[in-house]
């Protein structure tokens, strides 16, 4: 018989509501998400199709000694290897946009759930209760420089 740990149901809770969180962000950035999509598989086409019309260009054009044909292979090569540039920019500029403002929508849902915390969840100190100097009275990053400023360069 497995026994099973509180911890380990409130673990796939908070996972689910993770990815539903961001399924959710995807899903409000579709266009954008869809539009670097679409941009990586016509990179991706690029990409694989300029070997392929390397080796057209040879069987059908320089093997057989026709001097335009192996430029009109030449000048499609280029414009393909144009395409798979330009949506190479493309894919990137949309990766980078969409994180972005999918990260600083998340940043500011944090922001808002914390503020509407009471301030006495932030609190590590109760009212009235004696504290050292320089002892930290809400939860938070500590900071060099406040540490220097309260308790002085002894402790450097």
């Amino acid at each position: 018989m497995q026994v099973r740990r509180p911890t380990d149901q409130l673990r796939g809770l908070r996972t689910r509501g993770g990815w539903r969180l961001i399924a959710r962000v995807v899903a409000r950035r579709r266009i954008g998400v869809a539009l670097g999509v679409v941009s990586g598989l016509i990179w991706s086409l690029g990409k694989v199709a300029v070997p392929a019309l390397v080796r057209q260009a040879i069987d059908l054009g320089i093997v057989r000694g026709s001097a335009g044909a192996a430029w009109g292979w030449a000048a499609l090569i280029a414009a393909v290897g144009v395409v798979a540039a330009v949506f190479t920019g493309l894919r990137r500029y949309l990766a980078f946009r969409e994180g972005r403002r999918t990260e600083a929508n998340l940043r500011l849902r944090v922001f808002a759930h914390i503020q509407r915390l009471h301030f006495a969840y932030h609190d590590r100190v109760q009212t009235g209760e004696y504290v050292k100097v320089g002892e930290p009275l809400v939860y938070g990053p500590l900071v060099p420089h406040d540490i220097l400023r309260v308790r002085g360069i002894e402790v450097v």
